[in-house]
């Protein structure tokens, strides 16, 4: 069928639903005045009049339709990256704020309200770092509470000030990362093709629930990343910085222990497996040293609150960690099983937590595959995702505080997908990044108004993971460096 066809019978149909709403009127058939019923046929029959002289007036009127509908898919799918991320961020402000806040029930206004599980004073968190920095100040060989040892060095320095004027100190800082790792960053990483996804993910993730709590608790997971992925940085565009940005990696580990997976990405050729386990071991044994700094017997009382920390987490549905996930699971279902599955479940916790382990060691092991098969130079963005989601996945403590450093590596991943290949590669690369942008900007808004099945921010964690993994093998990546590298580590 030709566009010209197609047109004339849109006319068509256009006039006839005019002509059967208009002539009961004229005819004198029925009660008299235009019902809404009326109205509204007229309207789309004008509607589909206008637009049928449009298909007619088209310079391609003689074409075939099929193929015009296929022109204009492939122009579709060939939009940038950014468009597809935008459809899944605007979806979820629908779905997660228009219908809850406005389209209720109640036909009232419901307002986002206490959906920070608050501590007064402010700043918690930080507080207790700077008491137990204070305990060892004052000659306390094991505080009560415990933390890396190089920490309470970092810390020390915020004793100078009093409170609350420290811990808007820490908050300031932890501001500045922000901007670091989800604007200067990936502004320096993606192609400028892509860079309206960074000031998208930025304003959304600056006022979202996750990092609103971040800056309650006065924690500090975004400044310890934030040293993670500039290191990373500065290690694979700026040869001449390498071992600052060791430096940096290793203050990281030191102030959280998680950022330990980077370890993956201080690799350049994944064929040089001389100089790669030369850097990696030397890297290891140093960060290992460190501690040490205060001592054994710091050390083996730091490695046993530790393990005591893993194996007695809090479980409360803030918690997205997969021991803490499977717990929950096993507690309730989350509202969405019976009893019956229920039971199933309970004496099967520890497998289901295991298989939730394994895939993601096989998404790993798949992303490091490919890295080493494509031995691409630059920062390969896939991993830094996916170790990334490591160190929100595997601790066991892993509260949504934490979410709020996820924005840049995502903003980066996802400003370095490539969408080309066959039509199929490219719709279902689409699908994908549109699942995964659905899934990030789901935990932006608060557990507390999202349904009971997704209130654990652990789903959304692991449907990221799957689909940045798929997404390795099915898009292509833009890891070349942006900034020349002097020399090869």
């Amino acid at each position: 069928m030709t566009i010209k066809n197609f047109g004339k019978i849109i006319l068509i149909v256009g006039l006839v639903g005019i002509s059967i709403s208009i002539l009961p009127e004229i005819l004198g058939i029925g009660k008299p005045g235009f019902k809404a019923s009326q109205l509204l046929i007229i309207q789309l029959g004008v509607l589909f009049s206008v637009t049928a002289l449009g298909f007619l007036a088209s310079p391609g009127r003689e074409s075939q339709l099929g193929d015009s509908l296929r022109e204009k898919m492939d122009e579709t799918i060939n939009l940038p990256v950014y468009v597809w991320v935008l459809t899944g961020f605007i979806f979820t402000f629908i779905c997660f704020f228009v219908l809850p806040v406005f389209f209720n029930q109640d036909a009232k206004i419901v307002y986002f309200f206490r959906y920070i599980p608050d501590r007064v004073p402010i700043g918690v968190d930080f507080r207790v770092v700077l008491d137990s920095v204070r305990s060892w100040m004052n000659g306390k060989e094991v505080p009560a509470i415990l933390y890396p040892p190089l920490e309470n060095f970092f810390f020390a320095p915020f004793l100078l000030l009093a409170y609350p004027h420290n811990y808007y100190l820490i908050s300031i800082l932890t501001l500045i990362s922000f901007f670091i790792l989800t604007f200067v960053i990936p502004r320096n990483v993606i192609s400028q093709t892509e860079h309206p996804i960074i000031p998208l993910i930025f304003a959304a993730t600056i006022i979202s629930y996750g990092f609103q709590f971040e800056l309650e608790r006065g924690q500090f997971h975004t400044i310890a990343l934030t040293l993670s992925i500039l290191a990373i940085y500065l290690f694979h565009y700026h040869d001449h910085y390498k071992l600052l940005a060791y430096l940096l990696l290793s203050l990281s580990i030191q102030l959280k222990i998680f950022p330990v997976i980077f370890i993956f990405l201080l690799i350049k050729d994944w064929k040089d497996w001389k100089n790669n386990i030369k850097r990696v071991l030397g890297f290891g044994l140093f960060n290992f040293a460190l501690l040490f700094l205060l001592g054994p017997n710091y050390f083996i009382a730091f490695v046993k609150d530790t393990l005591h920390n893993m194996n007695t987490p809090e479980t409360w549905i803030g918690n997205h960690s997969i021991k803490a996930f499977t717990t929950n699971l096993a507690k309730n279902g989350f509202g969405i099983f019976p009893d019956s599955i229920l039971q199933v479940i309970r004496q099967n916790t520890s497998s289901i937590e295991l298989i939730l382990f394994s895939i993601y060691i096989l998404c790993l092991g798949l992303i490091l595959f490919q890295a080493y098969r494509q031995n691409k130079p630059g920062l390969n963005t896939a991993l830094l995702l996916v170790c990334t989601l490591g160190c929100l996945m595997l601790p066991a403590i892993n509260h949504d505080y934490t979410l709020g450093y996820l924005a840049g590596p995502v903003a980066i991943s996802l400003g370095s997908i490539q969408i080309t290949g066959q039509r199929w590669k490219k719709v279902i690369s689409i699908f994908l990044v549109f699942i995964a942008t659905c899934s990030y900007s789901i935990m932006l808004y608060p557990f507390k108004y999202r349904p009971a099945v997704l209130g654990s921010s652990f789903p959304m964690l692991l449907v990221l993971l799957v689909s940045f993994t798929l997404l390795a093998f099915v898009a292509s990546s833009s890891s070349q460096p942006k900034a020349p590298i002097d020399s090869e580590a």
